[in-house]
């Protein structure tokens, strides 16, 4: 017996900010894994078929290396498979981003506004966007190595300069 195709939307939804987006939503963190570009094509926009409307990725989700140090082959950004595959963008596509994290050629932590800055424009570029719908704030946290944010953290400020 044929059920029918199961969406997104079977999971429902949920509000986040002003924003409405299907609790099921899209990781794209191991969408660099494979070095088969087209596939990674096909499975952003099959998840948007399907009625995927939130789609979570970082500038720093990109192999080979990246955070899950796998793949092969000519560098691939999930920002840049993103916007392959779905620009000009739906309507109604929720895509988050984070900063925080940065690779130069080794793994940081953002600690300036100006870094900060960076790793927005970098996200605004790479997913060939004039806005970001939600900017996430990431801090490593390596044992002995990384403090707590100070009282006056060098992101405050940051949304409000836009």
């Amino acid at each position: 017996m044929h059920i029918g195709e199961i969406t997104a939307a079977a999971a429902g939804e949920w509000t986040l900010g002003d924003l409405t987006v299907r609790r099921m939503g899209y990781g794209s963190m191991r969408i660099t894994a494979n070095p088969d570009r087209d596939l990674a094509v096909r499975v952003l926009r099959r998840a948007v078929e399907l009625g995927v409307n939130h789609i979570d990725t970082a500038a720093f989700y990109f192999s080979p290396g990246g955070t899950l140090q796998v793949g092969s082959g000519a560098v691939r950004y999930a920002t840049e498979l993103i916007r392959d595959a779905l620009a000009p963008y739906p309507d109604g596509l929720v895509i988050t981003t984070k900063v925080g994290p940065g690779y130069d050629p080794d793994f940081y932590q953002a600690k300036t506004p100006a870094q900060l800055r960076a790793q927005v424009e970098e996200n605004l570029r790479r997913l060939g966007r004039d806005h970001l719908d939600v900017v996430n704030l990431r801090i490593l946290k390596r044992p002995g190595q990384d403090s707590s944010p100070s009282a006056s953290p060098p992101w405050r400020g940051c949304a409000t300069r836009g």
